[in-house]
């Protein structure tokens, strides 16, 4: 039981470097499947300006239609 313990202990302290690193650290996509214009780009747009606010990270809104709002 002792030797568990001590075991996630260890575990724990060596992974503390890698819980501490900040998120998002690049920048943030969102991909919109609508025609460029349309309201769900301009809510794409609004809702990614308040993010980049937020986090403090560049969001970028891509518009790519697709047929069907279907993308690969």
């Amino acid at each position: 039981m002792l030797h568990s313990i001590l075991m996630l202990l260890l575990l724990s302290l060596a992974t503390g470097p890698a819980a501490a690193q900040t998120y998002p650290e690049r920048p943030i996509h969102i991909l919109v499947t609508y025609a460029p214009g349309g309201p769900a780009d301009i809510a794409a747009r609004l809702i990614g300006a308040k993010l980049s606010d937020a986090w403090g990270q560049q969001v970028v809104v891509e518009t790519a239609p697709a047929g069907a709002a279907t993308s690969a």
